[in-house]
């Protein structure tokens, strides 16, 4: 409860107004507006404290926000899945995670029957203080960049995953799946048509470029 008076058969008292948690003017949770259903509360208790969300009301209003999580927290338990159940082809560099959680490098290699096949590749993954609601920064690294219409030599990869179509629902597992598809699926190995160019004039984040994602076939 923000604060003011509330009506609980026909009865009226004094509510003390509840200070905003400390992080929400600094890391700016989700905020959501919402119409109160009738009654008094917006979320039964037992469920808000379950789901971590404070509520306030105003009038007929609703205002909800989230506690701010730890993205390392996250970050841990997809470390976790990563070493015990990898997706195929793929394996942790262990140690790349020694110094620090918010930087991994996964050792990847191309599927049987592939173009790709016995290749091995490298993929860096950067984590922002923001993840899972920020996409993470993924790149492919190291000597060998595999040669595909959707990496570039400097190992960009367009994939609209990792941009426009990321959610936070999503993982480093599924980054890999669907770069895995990504590579199996194609059928000629070539660069993009203005690897050159971009290669020259893009910014070292490939979340820096703004990407067009027009073709679905390789």
């Amino acid at each position: 409860m923000v604060g003011g008076r509330v009506r609980r058969a026909g009865l009226a008292r004094a509510v003390a107004p509840r200070p905003l948690p400390s992080a929400f003017t600094a890391q700016v949770p989700l905020l959501a507006l919402l119409p109160v259903p009738k009654g008094n509360s917006c979320f039964p208790r037992g469920l808000r404290d379950r789901l971590g969300v404070q509520t306030g009301v105003r009038g007929r209003i609703c205002v909800k926000w989230e506690r701010p999580r730890d993205p390392e927290k996250r970050l841990q338990k997809e470390l976790l899945a990563l070493q015990n159940d990898p997706p195929p082809g793929m394996t942790l560099n262990e140690k790349s995670v020694q110094n620090s959680i918010t930087q991994w490098i996964v050792d990847m290699e191309g599927a049987p029957g592939t173009l790709y096949e016995g290749e091995k590749f490298q993929l860096l993954f950067k984590f922002s203080s923001r993840y899972p609601f920020d996409s993470p920064q993924v790149m492919f690294t190291g000597d060998n960049i595999p040669v595909h219409p959707h990496v570039y030599s400097n190992g960009h990869i367009c994939l609209s995953i990792l941009t426009e179509d990321w959610s936070p629902a999503l993982s480093v597992q599924s980054v890999c799946l669907s770069i895995i598809s990504m590579l199996s699926s194609c059928k000629e190995k070539r660069r993009p048509p203005d690897n050159s160019f971009y290669v020259r004039t893009c910014n070292k984040n490939p979340k820096k470029t703004k990407w067009w994602y027009h073709d679905d076939t390789c």
